[in-house]
């Protein structure tokens, strides 16, 4: 399904980078 505006696209981009990023600082935490 194309989307309206490609600007939902870089939204979901920015989103899924932010969450891999904290994830990844959780990690490091962690370990």
């Amino acid at each position: 399904i194309p989307l309206p505006q490609p600007t939902r696209a870089i939204t979901c981009m920015i989103s899924g980078i932010a969450t891999i990023s904290m994830a990844a600082q959780i990690l490091l935490q962690v370990y």
